[in-house]
């Protein structure tokens, strides 16, 4: 009889299969799986490898041996002694009043909004499209920076009367100024300012009106990556970090809790994981709760277990007729205590005694043939199982006959 089992086989191999596929698909997300900060951002941000973002400038100045740091909501970085960028920061809801937060940067730059990209379903981190953005967003973003003058598109120019960067950037035939405005210009034709500087105390602010320049789709295009460059370390204090800031997008730090970690993507992948193990864990041990389950006993009293056990002795003894007649003189010298054989008596002698009283009490098994049978089985080679039983029986049913009566 096999022992009880909680799984049957099937359910074995079904949850060694989840499990398996569970733990692979955790392996492939922590992996891959760092989320739309790191792969799946397509907007103006620091992030995004799109045609309007700026991990493509990130990466240049980098690679110039300029750090970088892109900071997000809960990062702890100061950007005094830094320069501090703020990308096209999105439209501020009628909540949000007041002007930017810049910390204690003393040195910003600002880059106005322009395009609004729609995400391609075929590429990871493209674009399918972009369209322009109503001129209300760059000068909102003008007003909340703490800097006058309004925004317009206008035909590109053909030289820039005012440019102390040294570099003509290319651009597309029409381009986003600024006009009326107190700025002091940095890059300007005329009246039309494409770089201009914001006095605020201490604190230096440059406003890039047209970010087409240094975003990823035009930042390779003609000399525009040695003007970003330029841009970039003529505001930038003496080895100074640039810092991104992202928090204005709703990027955030992971968060330092454990626990917090643990509900989170693709964290959380594992956390299922453990509470599925947990559950198998606790439905597998079930059925020990409480007071342990009594151990069947090894042999059972009774005359049923009896003859289960001699049984089993005798299927697996290599010489069951040693055991048979051995079965049968114990049964007879039993007999002879019993019905008190006179003393002194050999083994021929209660044989005959036997025989003797059986006679007398009318048993009709013939026991001098049966003892011959049984004594041959000692020194015979191997019987067949029929006739170990048949004189085991025999012998059993003369000792009823005999104490008992016919």
């Amino acid at each position: 009889m096999s022992p009880a089992t909680v799984f049957s086989p099937k359910v074995m191999l079904g949850w060694i299969a989840a499990v398996a596929a569970a733990f692979a698909l955790s392996i492939y997300l922590l992996a891959f799986g760092g989320g739309d900060t790191q792969r799946n951002a397509v907007g103006p941000s620091a992030y995004s490898r799109s045609a309007i973002g700026y991990a493509g400038l990130a990466e240049l100045l980098r690679q110039v041996g300029i750090p970088v740091v892109k900071a997000r909501s809960g990062d702890i970085v100061s950007t005094g002694g830094k320069l501090l960028i703020l990308a096209e920061p999105p439209l501020l809801t009628a909540q949000e009043q007041g002007r930017y937060s810049f910390g204690d940067a003393d040195r910003v730059l600002v880059i106005l909004p322009k395009w609004r990209g729609y995400r391609s379903s075929s590429h990871l981190g493209w674009i399918s499209d972009a369209a322009l953005l109503p001129i209300a967003f760059a000068d909102q973003t003008i007003e909340k920076a703490g800097a006058t003058g309004r925004t317009a598109r206008v035909a590109r120019p053909e030289s820039w009367t005012t440019n102390t960067l040294g570099v003509a950037p290319e651009l597309t035939s029409s381009v986003q100024v600024i006009q009326d405005t107190k700025l002091r210009p940095v890059v300007a034709a005329g009246s039309q300012v494409l770089v201009s500087e914001q006095a605020d105390r201490n604190r230096r602010i440059w406003i890039l009106s047209d970010p087409d320049m240094v975003s990823n789709h035009g930042l390779f295009v003609g000399r525009n990556a040695e003007f970003a460059f330029r841009l970039v370390n003529a505001l930038r204090p003496a080895r100074g970090e640039v810092v991104f800031d992202e928090s204005v997008r709703g990027y955030r730090a992971p968060s330092s809790n454990p626990l917090t970690l643990m509900l989170q993507f693709p964290f959380v992948i594992v956390t299922i994981q453990l509470l599925a193990a947990s559950a198998l864990v606790l439905w597998a041990t079930m059925p020990r709760f409480g007071l342990p389950m009594p151990t069947p006993e090894m042999l059972a009293a009774g005359k049923q277990s009896l003859i289960r056990n001699a049984a089993i002795l005798l299927r697996y003894s290599s010489h069951p007729e040693i055991i048979v007649a051995s079965y049968v003189r114990s049964t007879i010298r039993s007999v002879a205590r019993e019905l008190r054989s006179p003393p002194g008596l050999d083994w021929p002698g209660v044989i005959d005694w036997l025989t003797r009283v059986g006679a007398s009490r009318g048993v009709a098994v013939d026991f001098p043939h049966l003892v011959r049978r049984a004594e041959d089985l000692a020194t015979s080679g191997p019987r067949n199982a029929r006739t170990l039983v048949e004189i085991a029986h025999d012998i059993h049913f003369w000792k009823q006959e005999i104490l008992n009566g016919p």
